[in-house]
């Protein structure tokens, strides 16, 4: 199968340095790469987020953790502990079935919480995820 290739985009490793492909559940070529770094390095990138890279919270957000989806590429990026992990989906439809899949692996978490000491309350704060399944 013809695979897609990473971009060449200012915050990601070169096209030719990623290893790869291999192809996961969903049939998308994943490219791997590893790196010195944090995820903070995506998070306050104004290019990343201006092509449309979005965080897909999860329950195990961290300065050495992070899940970013690009609807525009069909493109899922996500950084744990300096292994990148790009995943490039060919179509819509293998797009929206790794979405799925990411949906019930990490279930519902908030994006953050809020604690008041001095009220004694604890707020949770969601993001809707479901709309990484509108492409």
């Amino acid at each position: 199968m013809q695979h897609r290739t990473p971009p060449a985009k200012s915050y990601f490793p070169a096209p030719d340095a990623w290893k790869g492909p291999r192809e996961n559940d969903s049939g998308n070529a994943i490219y791997d790469y590893f790196m010195h770094t944090e995820r903070y390095r995506w998070d306050f990138d104004q290019n990343f987020r201006a092509d449309g890279w979005e965080q897909f919270d999860t329950d195990q957000d961290a300065h050495c953790f992070g899940i970013w989806v690009n609807r525009k590429m069909l493109a899922v990026f996500s950084y744990t502990e300096g292994d990148l992990h790009l995943s490039l989906a060919p179509n819509k439809e293998q797009f929206l079935d790794e979405i799925r899949s990411m949906l019930n692996f990490h279930g519902q978490s908030p994006a953050f919480v809020a604690i008041d000491p001095n009220a004694g309350t604890i707020t949770e704060v969601y993001d809707d995820r479901e709309r990484f399944l509108t492409v």
